[in-house]
């Protein structure tokens, strides 16, 4: 707890100094950020702090088949960097509901554009950060031993600290700084995992005891799980999704040089979210195969993490959690007070 506090402490000073340095531009760049920086950034803002657990709840459930509720959001994955971000940096609005006063010129639009920005500013965005803030707090529940209340108390004091102070070049840099940590502490719970699981053996182990959770597509006699796929594929993909790069994410195309710079921005995360996806799934099934014998559920991957990661590396995976809760939570506060 303390060098966890030492170390929020520091980011927050830091912060602080670097603000009385960059100026106080909460919602735009000075558009000179390095794609590096914002594509990072963006990466860290398409992860989620829950998504362990949240894999470790659909397998033990459903198996590989309920992964596919993840997988359809790789249709037209690349058609953002390629086709939209470029046009958004041209545009270079302050948030995506701007789009909307040009799109509906006239009443109807400016309607509509006060209607989004209350609808999305307070209720979409408090909701979302309300899940961020309940997968965080479950991790610092765990491992400070503190009460699940106590834990959301600390969460949403952290994220108000960070808030009071702080502008958008100065988030950019943080969040790339967080990712660097982030990668480097999923690389210690992949190696203390491997170890632990045996490698393939515990996998191999989990599905041989479990051997309705292997098929990646459903049998025949399960129809239940067609439909559920029908319905993600038919409906869910494409009327849940933003296909246009709106959202959180416009300001990282808009933050940087030129529309060169937006696609590599836009490109940047999809390639990582690729390859670290399938090593997070990797993760997922080594927690699986350390602890098939008990009782499994979504709080399961963060209890194995922490029996088998040393303690002395433990702050490190604390740090590298914190990065991506932060990171999203904040960046989803300035995409909904820009609406507002």
């Amino acid at each position: 707890m303390i060098l966890f506090s030492i170390y929020i402490f520091g980011l927050i000073v830091s912060i602080w100094l670097l603000n009385k340095q960059e100026g106080s531009k909460f919602f735009t760049s000075k558009k000179n950020i390095s794609w590096l920086f914002s594509g990072l950034s963006l990466f860290m803002l398409s992860l989620s702090v829950d998504q362990g657990q949240f894999l470790t709840g659909i397998i033990a459930n459903k198996g590989m088949t309920g992964l596919w509720i993840i997988w359809v959001g790789w249709i037209g994955a690349f058609i953002i960097p390629l086709v939209f971000a470029p046009y958004w940096k041209k545009l270079d609005f302050i948030s995506d509901n701007q789009f909307l006063l040009y799109r509906f010129p006239g009443r109807g639009g400016k309607i509509l554009h006060i209607f989004r920005a209350l609808y999305v500013g307070v209720l979409v965005v408090a909701l979302s950060i309300c899940f961020h803030m309940i997968g965080f707090s479950r991790v610092i529940s765990y491992y400070f031993d503190v009460s699940v209340e106590g834990a959301i108390l600390l969460c949403g004091g952290v994220l108000a600290l960070y808030t009071l102070k702080n502008v958008f070049d100065i988030k950019l840099k943080l969040d790339a700084f967080h990712a660097g940590i982030y990668l480097l502490s999923f690389v210690v719970i992949l190696f203390f995992l491997w170890n632990e699981s045996r490698g393939i053996t515990g996998i191999t182990e989990y599905f041989n005891i479990n051997p309705e959770k292997k098929a990646i597509f459903p049998t025949e006699e399960n129809q239940s799980a067609w439909f559920s796929i029908a319905v993600i594929l038919g409906i869910q993909w494409w009327s849940c999704n933003l296909f246009d790069g709106g959202g959180p994410e416009m300001s990282r195309y808009t933050a940087v040089k030129d529309s060169r710079s937006a696609r590599l921005t836009g490109l940047l995360p999809i390639v990582m979210s690729f390859v670290l996806g399938n090593l997070l799934l990797l993760s997922v099934l080594l927690v699986l195969g350390s602890s098939h014998k008990g009782q499994i559920n979504e709080l399961t991957y963060i209890e194995t993490i922490f029996n088998v990661v040393p303690d002395n590396l433990s702050p490190l995976v604390i740090a590298g959690i914190f990065g991506v809760f932060i990171t999203t939570a904040e960046s989803l506060l300035i995409w909904g007070s820009s609406f507002l």
